[in-house]
């Protein structure tokens, strides 16, 4: 070999490392910004899913067993914050209770007791020893004949008990159970 053959010869090595180096070089800056961009990607996915996840607060008290204002994911429903505070007492009344609604920041939820209810149900019944004319025709099927015959029995006799007023005139068993739940004597 002569050296114009050798000169030629490490030109075309020269050359052909510099094409595979830019060849190398491409492909793993491609691939560099490939994963440039997958972990691009999964840092948004991570800050999106930590940005998602929100908590409440929220005030739960009445006929629970630890009353409080309780931390809550958002989203979560009632039967999620009961558990947190303890699940109802024995005494709690749950006929109207939806454990399934959906809890939002700042709510206030109350759990009535039995007691309660049975108070205020007491509390809403007309005294038909005391009750005006206006209150007593508020009854189911009184109207202000029968109010009259009820105010005139009043004043002769006291309504010893509820059932005392079957005695008064047009009031018989039938019209007495469709108003027995809303009177009272004492």
């Amino acid at each position: 070999m002569n050296l114009l053959e050798k000169k030629e010869l490490k030109f075309i090595i020269v050359l052909l490392l510099i094409i595979i180096s830019i060849y190398i070089y491409k492909y793993v800056d491609t691939d560099f910004k490939v994963l440039k961009t997958q972990i691009s990607d999964n840092s948004e996915s991570i800050d999106n899913e930590t940005e998602e996840i929100d908590y409440i607060w929220v005030d739960i008290d009445g006929s629970v067993n630890k009353p409080g204002v309780y931390k809550i994911l958002s989203n979560s429903r009632l039967y999620e914050l009961l558990e947190l505070a303890g699940g109802l007492r024995e005494d709690a009344y749950t006929k109207d209770l939806n454990r399934s609604i959906k809890l939002y920041d700042e709510d206030k939820i109350y759990i009535k007791s039995i007691l309660e209810i049975d108070q205020k149900k007491e509390s809403s019944k007309i005294n038909i020893n005391t009750a005006p004319k206006d209150e007593l025709v508020k009854l189911n099927g009184i109207g202000e004949a029968i109010s009259g015959n009820i105010l005139a029995y009043r004043e002769a006799n006291k309504f010893n008990k509820i059932e005392d007023i079957m005695n008064v005139k047009g009031i018989g068993e039938s019209k007495f159970n469709g108003i027995k739940e809303n009177i009272k004597v004492n």
